[in-house]
């Protein structure tokens, strides 16, 4: 079993050795990569590629851990969305518009609405200042609690939102300023919305997406490739 963790592709290849040889070669290496592809948050990446090949070869591939690997991340993600839907209907009343970020824009944009690809420990949302205090007040009236008094990350123990007024959290850390801004005008000016008859929900133009991921990925020392 041949996948890359960089493309998230995965191939079978053929071995010239007995049958029950090449399937214990397989199971090992398919435990490597799930292993590996968990440690990267590429999981769902992996299950998806392995039940594709499961259909077009006729190797016996052990797919039991990454299918619940995959079904875990399914329903925990499932769950933040529909925490999402929720606060978007509160939003829509007062006005409100928030940007969606990272992962959780990804999964609607690049993985097309699949769940179960991508793994979220949060949302993060883009918040304007002026109505910080409104959704942070929605939430809190949900049953969201922030990890501490002044904390802009919001939870209920099952699901939970990182408010921000800024992409790079220069608010909270000043000096990051010094290394990259962001125009917060163009950045609202260009996002585009989530869903064309709802303006409560928008995600950063290509562009604007593009730079922040680059930037977040460096803050972090590109750790994870997910």
């Amino acid at each position: 079993l041949q996948w890359s963790g960089d493309t998230g592709q995965a191939k079978v290849l053929r071995g010239t050795g007995p049958a029950s040889s090449a399937g214990t070669v397989v199971t090992q290496a398919t435990s490597a990569k799930t292993q590996r592809a968990s440690e990267r948050g590429m999981s769902g990446l992996l299950a998806a590629q392995l039940q594709r090949l499961a259909g077009v070869s006729r190797c016996a591939l052990p797919l039991a851990s990454c299918i619940q690997a995959h079904h875990h991340i399914f329903a925990r993600n499932g769950a933040f969305f529909a925490a999402l839907t929720a606060l978007r209907k509160e939003l829509q009343q007062h006005g409100c518009q928030i940007i969606l970020l990272k992962g959780g824009a990804l999964i609607e944009t690049v993985y097309q609405g699949q769940l179960g690809l991508r793994p979220l420990s949060d949302l993060d949302l883009l918040v304007k200042a002026s109505d910080l205090s409104c959704v942070k007040d929605i939430l809190l009236r949900r049953g969201f609690c922030p990890a501490s008094p002044a904390s802009l990350f919001l939870t209920n123990g099952l699901t939970a939102f990182d408010l921000h007024t800024d992409l790079i959290g220069a608010t909270r850390i000043r000096r990051r300023a010094l290394a990259f801004q962001f125009d917060a005008e163009a950045l609202w000016r260009e996002a585009t919305r989530l869903d064309a008859p709802d303006p409560t929900l928008l995600v950063l133009s290509p562009p604007h997406q593009f730079l922040h991921l680059a930037v977040h990925a460096l803050k972090h020392s590109f750790s994870r490739l997910i």
